[in-house]
């Protein structure tokens, strides 16, 4: 099997812009420096909080990339690399401009380790497993499950769920009987941990058959 293509967010930020833009939303130019992703891979950009689909250029032989997204101030969005069938994992940014516009990672409990990450395959029979954990000193309470396009997939396990400093605990989510074929979908969960509140973006995909 070949390697999964990668992403390097820490070479991916916005790129000029050509005159000033007040509307919202508005276009933001995307520029990956070289190595910012795998070479000849698609690099996939989407708006987490907009119901657009998502944009693509393909990387340059060198990584470097140049795309454009739809975007307000405070959207996320979510960079993702693919070839040959397998994705990279994704690196997440919320897009400000208050002083010029800048991509900055989205913010994440550093003591939550999620398992496989923020992408999770789900078969088109059975049910996919999410596995969290909690390093923290605190106990964290998952809840308030939504899907940003609602159908396709099914969260199989109640909410919520209180996973005990120190402790695991799992998240089960399988395809729906009415979604035939290739699946995409992003679940979002609201983390507390003490009185802060985050939200994750889980992407949940299924191959083509």
């Amino acid at each position: 099997m070949p390697e999964p293509p990668s992403i390097d967010g820490g070479r991916i930020g916005p790129g000029p812009m050509d005159i000033s833009t007040l509307s919202e939303p508005h276009l933001v130019p995307i520029a990956g420096k070289p190595g910012a992703a795998t070479a000849g891979s698609v690099v996939r950009v989407l708006n987490l909080d907009l119901q657009l689909p998502a944009v693509s250029a393909r990387a340059a032989a060198d990584g470097s990339f140049a795309t454009s997204v739809l975007a307000s101030a405070g959207n996320e969005l979510r960079f993702e690399a693919l070839s040959e069938g397998r994705r990279s994992a994704p690196a997440d940014f919320i897009y400000t401009s208050n002083a010029g516009d800048q991509l900055t990672p989205s913010p994440r409990h550093d003591c939550l380790t999620l398992s496989p990450g923020f992408d999770l395959e789900v078969p088109a029979s059975g049910v996919a497993t999410l596995r969290l954990s909690n390093e923290c000193a605190d106990a964290i309470t998952l809840a308030t499950p939504r899907f940003r396009s609602a159908g396709a997939f099914e969260l199989a396990t109640p909410l919520p769920l209180l996973v005990a400093a120190g402790g695991e605990g799992q998240l089960e989510l399988r395809l729906s009987a009415a979604t035939p074929g290739a699946a995409e979908d992003v679940l979002f969960l609201d983390v507390t941990l003490a009185t802060r509140t985050l939200r994750y973006p889980i992407g949940l995909f299924t191959p083509a058959p």
